[in-house]
């Protein structure tokens, strides 16, 4: 070991993680002196850089991005792939870049005869032909190139080395590091490559051990308590993970919850205690995905999701009751898109600036339609972000909130330097690239290293640790599968066993990693899951050699488990009633609530639904997933089918339209008219709106003819009639879909369904579909009927009167079956008593409401639960009564 008495060498290494922790490391050996000299390392891009730069070369360095740009513009030049999507041409160009970075490595001569074995490689040739040609006109160098270049300086004597260059973490030499150690050495510079820092009695191990585990997660949560139980002061930790992109969020959580419990707190601001090594791309970072979402916005038509996301973000510290306003307004006319440049809500500029600015600068960002140079649009984001109050105060920034700003201005920066590749450009076209700048800046940059460290198999390289978890050791992932550069001609790739070129070379890799760990800790552990999702897993043969151990079964540190634990859960029996207050009982009788038959709906599913939504006023105004969800769908249906029957009143009358070749033109007119209100918000969806006229005329038309224009003759006497009614106390307001009236002065119920429709929910013990029960118990119809108005599942549903003899009515059941317990519950099936169980059961359900009956009990279990959005109210999931286990 060197000690701090002596010179220090330079220290090189293969990537900068370990340069952080050899400091790290080193730091904790030298902690109980009172000072110590600090040693140099550095990763070997980041000496090469300087050393060139201290040349003061004539060339200047491209960076990655502008590289990897230079190679998208050069591959989408080709028309051999003009027909590829904007995805495979950046994956073509990202390919090529690599290629191009491997031939340098590797020394590959880059002649034409060399590329000649496929399309791809010839094509490649000539990318880097243009490439080349590109960095000479610019007097630029590409970073493969640059210990190429080091070394042509290092032969000239241009800067003075070191006496000696320790060299950490290259487990192979390729030719390009061959020669700068050859260049090194005959400037009579020396060069080593031992383990620094660590004491001489470390590198035996004592124990290995194979364990399994159900899934990921219980390995992942299984070692985070590993770490918790044998952490010491100073000990080193060593996760390492070969699929570690598959790993990342899992462990993130899990060492977080186990290690630093109190992290799950917002307020809690400390350092997490360990390091993972693949952080997370800028662009998934909030609020840095909500500001990308922003920029980006192709229109001034914006996503209700994206609206809401936007305003309700702490960061832009929009004034709040407007925010709430704004939202509860537009969510109540279940807005699918928010139109900014129409913004039909009053903003006051005085009470709400914050979000009247944002509004303004929103749309003023929109429409600029102007080409500028990278760097322009890098400074014209700045100046929008800060009209609309990102980041804020600098001052008043976390520690991570000013690391977000600082990586995102280093993004900008990035998109600045892209104007002699992109030239001018309009916004979206900025954004891209911004988007594609933040999604390879990996956050966090730089952290603060720790002694538990979770990093990828090939990045363990010169990493030593007391105690090591290599997990994911599955057969899938240890070895994984080879990845070959196709740009690179298959004879190189042999010759120069290329990284991941071949099933051998993975396997090799793999074993030496292997057996790389096995000499640096002395305590190691090798799991694998059984499960990922779907797929059973078997443990890699590489580790079937090492003795198999039962999993660890460990106690848990998050906060939840050590309440639960400490604690002995007491068992709460809610009172089943909560009476209805003096000014409840006014509302309700007065009927000053809106809802109407749903009351008795939710009160017979589930009597905590009706209290939820009636008393406490709880909703759920969610975004439709389309433009024309099922809801719009239907409230169309009904009102084409309103307005038709207002006109045309009789089955006579649509008889006549239909012989006379009048009745599609008559739903051609009355469609539009229907649709008109719809389809304000989508003025610039033509071609879909004209597809949704097609289809409800064709579906309108098929029912009418097929269906209403075969029953007997009748009048429409008033669709969407209101009525109001007074259940001993509850009043409500009704509105029924249709009544019509035979020739023989009998009335007939109907009510559209563009769903499901399920007419035996009206004979059960406990009705569960009270609406049409009810209205019938208004106007006592001798038929009452869903007309299901769904393509593909057309037809009337229901129960009618039927005559067999003068004086003796009976029960006809239409489109569905007879329900099994039916004749129990009247006592003889005839259409009166069939009337009177209805207003019974609607009378019993109105009662239980005005009493104030508000247990939670589902009427049928599992589906009533699935389709309430109250669980996280009622929280039915955590009875043991088997409620709870909702499929």
């Amino acid at each position: 070991m060197v000690t701090p008495e002596k010179k220090f060498p330079l220290v090189l290494t293969a990537h900068p993680r370990l340069a952080r922790w050899l400091m790290l490391e080193y730091n904790e050996q030298q902690k109980n002196k009172k000072a110590w000299e600090t040693p140099e390392i550095l990763p070997l891009s980041a000496w090469l850089k300087n050393f060139w730069l201290e040349t003061w070369p004539e060339k200047h360095i491209l960076s990655n991005i502008q590289s990897e740009s230079l190679w998208e513009k050069i591959v989408d030049a080709d028309h051999q792939v003009k027909s590829l999507s904007v995805l495979h041409k950046k994956a073509v160009a990202i390919q090529a870049q690599k290629a191009y970075s491997l031939i340098n490595e590797y020394k590959i001569p880059l002649l034409k005869k060399n590329f000649q074995e496929t399309l791809e490689t010839l094509s490649f040739f000539q990318w880097a032909e243009s490439f080349e040609k590109q960095l000479g006109h610019w007097g630029a160098i590409d970073s493969s190139q640059l210990m190429d270049y080091v070394c042509e300086s290092i032969e000239k004597g241009k800067t003075k080395l070191p006496t000696k260059i320790y060299f950490k973490g290259f487990d192979k030499k390729y030719p390009q590091l061959q020669s700068l150690l050859d260049a090194i050495q005959r400037k009579g510079t020396q060069t080593e490559l031992p383990d620094l820092f660590l004491p001489e009695s470390e590198g035996s191990i004592s124990h290995i051990s194979v364990q399994k585990y159900d899934d990921k997660n219980q390995e992942a949560t299984t070692c985070a308590r590993w770490i918790r139980k044998n952490y010491q002061p100073g000990k080193r930790f060593g996760v390492i993970v070969p699929d570690l992109k598959n790993y990342h969020s899992i462990l993130q959580r899990e060492l977080a919850a186990e290690l630093c419990p109190s992290s799950i707190f917002p307020e809690n601001k400390t350092e997490l205690p360990f390091n993972i090594s693949l952080g997370s791309p800028l662009s998934q970072i909030t609020p840095i995905n909500l500001i990308l979402d922003l920029l980006s916005t192709p229109s001034c038509t914006i996503p209700a999701g994206t609206f809401y996301s936007i305003i309700k973000y702490p960061v832009f510290n929009l004034e709040n009751e407007a925010t709430i306003a704004i939202e509860t307004e537009f969510r109540k006319q279940r807005k699918f898109n928010i139109d900014i440049s129409d913004f039909r809500f009053s903003l006051d500029s005085e009470k709400a600036p914050r979000f009247f600015n944002l509004m303004v600068a929103w749309k003023s960002w929109v429409l600029d339609s102007n080409k500028f140079l990278p760097n322009k649009w890098a400074e014209k984001i700045s100046f929008f972000l800060k009209e609309v109050n990102w980041p804020g105060k600098e001052e008043k920034l976390t520690d991570k909130e000013n690391h977000i700003f600082e990586s995102w201005k280093n993004c900008l920066d990035q998109l600045a330097s892209l104007n002699s590749i992109l030239g001018p450009i309009h916004r979206i076209e900025a954004i891209k690239n911004l988007s594609g700048i933040a999604e390879k800046c990996f956050f966090p940059e730089k952290n603060r290293d720790h002694l538990i460290q979770v990093v990828q198999l090939d990045e363990a390289t010169g990493m030593k640790f007391d105690h090591s978890w290599v997990m994911g050791c599955h057969f899938e992932a240890l070895p994984p599968s080879p990845d070959p550069n196709t740009f690179v001609p298959s004879e190189f790739r042999k010759r120069h066993q290329i990284p991941h070129s071949s099933a051998k070379w993975e396997l090799e890799n793999c074993e030496q990693q292997l057996k790389r760990i096995s000499t640096s800790s002395k305590d190691i552990v090798l799991s694998y899951p059984l499960q990922d999702g779907d797929n059973s897993l078997e443990p890699s043969p590489l580790i079937k050699k090492y003795p198999q151990d039962n999993s660890l079964v460990l106690p848990s540190a998050r906060i939840k488990d050590q309440i639960s634990n400490s604690i002995a859960l007491e068992k709460l029996d809610e009172e089943p009633y909560l009476l209805l207050t003096g000014d409840e009982k006014i509302r309700f009788d007065r009927g000053q609530m809106k809802g109407g038959s749903s009351l008795l709906k939710n009160q017979a599913d589930c009597p905590f639904q009706a209290f939820s939504r009636f008393r406490l006023h709880a909703t759920n105004q969610e975004i439709p997933d389309t433009d024309f969800d099922p809801m719009v769908r239907g409230n169309l249906v009904h009102r084409i089918l309103e307005i038709f029957w207002r006109k045309v009143k009789t089955r006579e009358q649509l008889v006549r339209l239909h012989k006379t070749g009048q009745l599609e033109k008559q739903l051609e007119i009355l469609v539009k008219q229907a649709m008109e209100k719809f389809s304000r918000a989508l003025t610039d969806q033509k071609e879909f709106l004209k597809l949704e006229e097609s289809r409800n005329i064709k579906l309108v038309f098929e029912w009418l003819v097929q269906f209403e224009k075969e029953r007997d003759n009748f009048t429409v006497l008033e669709p969407e009639k209101e009525e109001t009614v007074n259940l001993n106390g509850l009043s409500l307001t009704l509105r029924m879909d249709r009544i019509d009236e035979t020739e023989g002065k009998k009335h007939v119920l109907i009510d559209y369904k563009t769903g499901e429709a399920n007419p035996s929910e009206w004979v059960k013990e406990r009705i569960l579909s009270p609406q049409l029960p009810l209205y019938a118990t208004l106007i006592s119809p001798t038929a009452v009927y869903f007309a299901q108005t769904k393509k593909g599942g057309m037809g009337l549903k229901g129960i009618k009167e039927s005559i067999k003899n003068v004086g003796t009515s009976s029960i006809q059941f239409v489109g569905f079956n007879k329900p099994v317990h039916f004749s129990e519950l009247l006592e003889g099936p005839t259409w009166n008593n069939l009337l009177d169980f209805w207003k019974r059961q609607i009378n019993g359900l109105a009662s239980e409401f005005l009493e104030g009956r508000i247990s939670i009990d589902p009427a049928q279990k599992q589906n009533t639960c699935r389709n309430c959005d109250l669980n996280p109210v009622c929280r039915i999931w955590e009875r043991d009564d088997g409620i709870g286990e909702l499929d």
